[in-house]
């Protein structure tokens, strides 16, 4: 917002005809409406998958249960199919925070 002021501020200074102004507002609407209108793409890819498996094992390795526990139900909220070694390492986590209802 505030480069938006500064620009507004030289567009005073300078004082551009008004058709400059108007070109000038219309470039930065539409350069805002573009960044709102593209977002992320909402389905991880499986490189996205394999990473967060990978930091899910990780995570378990330096006794960062409670952050393995949380990639883990995202692994399992994004994707049907997990890869064995994440689903293991994912399961002795919820073991080692005595979570064995959720196990079951």
């Amino acid at each position: 917002m505030k480069l938006f002021i500064d620009i507004l501020d030289s567009v005073k200074k300078t004082e551009l005809n008004m058709n400059s102004k108007f070109w000038l507002i219309i470039a930065f609407g539409l350069t805002l409406n573009n960044a709102c209108n593209n977002p992320q793409s909402s389905n991880p890819s499986d490189e996205d998958i394999w990473r967060l498996g990978w930091r899910l094992i990780e995570s378990s390795m330096d006794e960062n249960f409670e952050t393995a526990e949380i990639q883990f139900d995202s692994l399992l909220n994004i994707t049907d199919a997990i890869d064995y070694k994440f689903l293991v390492t994912g399961l002795e986590v919820k073991a080692e925070l005595n979570k064995e209802n959720e196990i079951g």
